[in-house]
């Protein structure tokens, strides 16, 4: 277990995930297709994890590879874990 948290930080899986999210309902608002475009996701996600990695970064100090590994995991949970949970409350991005 000691494995898990020295290489994760799950408050940044969590924030990356939050700010992504409400990026693109924000966006949605806007522009009501923009949840159907599945590149338009990726790149969001991929945008606020570097700016949200550089930004943790600079106010903590934690280690890069413990940063990097979370960025990355960030989508995994997304995917795997709090989208199927969202999807059963009628939360996602395509059940308004």
């Amino acid at each position: 277990m000691e494995i898990i948290t020295n290489n994760f930080d799950f408050g940044v899986i969590f924030s990356i995930n939050v700010l992504v999210y409400l990026f693109i309902k924000m966006t949605e608002s806007i522009f009501p297709n923009v949840s159907k475009i599945k590149w338009y996701k990726i790149v969001c996600t991929i945008i606020i994890g570097v700016i949200f990695g550089i930004v943790y970064k600079e106010i903590s100090n934690i280690e890069i590879t413990t940063l990097i590994n979370s960025c990355i995991c960030a989508p995994v949970i997304w995917d795997w874990v709090l989208k199927p949970i969202l999807q059963k409350f009628k939360v996602d991005y395509k059940d308004d």
